[in-house]
């Protein structure tokens, strides 16, 4: 059973959540090199994107926090998508990391895609595949 708050009439209240932003995002990983994970996305298409944001993690469901000192400018476009990359250079090798997407449109509203995960190579990594 519902009920309706008193002095409204019967209005029902909704709460306005901001829609997502309008990027078709097609693909988002992380791959593990030396010394670094390389970020690779793309888009099919972009509508009023400003750019993107890296946010990195310890643990899966741990703090993200953003790596990137600037936004990363959008390319893309409603017609044309885009592609993007980024190197996180900023890790330990052999230590797995988890990474989340964000991209902000023009108007300031933010959408968090991932997340995705890789993990930093050693020499010794890179050599023998471990």
């Amino acid at each position: 059973a519902s009920s309706t708050p008193s002095g409204l009439g019967g209005a029902k209240i909704f709460r306005l959540v901001p829609p997502p932003t309008l990027i078709e995002l097609t693909g988002f990983d992380a791959q593990g090199a030396w010394r670094r994970v390389i970020l690779n996305w793309t888009t099919a298409s972009e509508k009023d994107n400003a750019g993107f944001n890296i946010y990195r993690a310890e643990t899966e469901n741990g703090e993200y926090v953003k790596i990137n000192a600037a936004l990363i400018p959008a390319k893309g476009s409603v017609a044309q998508g885009a592609a993007y990359k980024f190197v996180d250079w900023s890790v330990e090798k052999g230590k797995t990391y988890f990474y989340k997407l964000e991209d902000i449109d023009i108007s300031g509203i933010a959408t968090q895609h991932g997340p995705a995960s890789a993990t930093a190579k050693s020499l010794y990594m890179m050599m023998f595949g471990k």
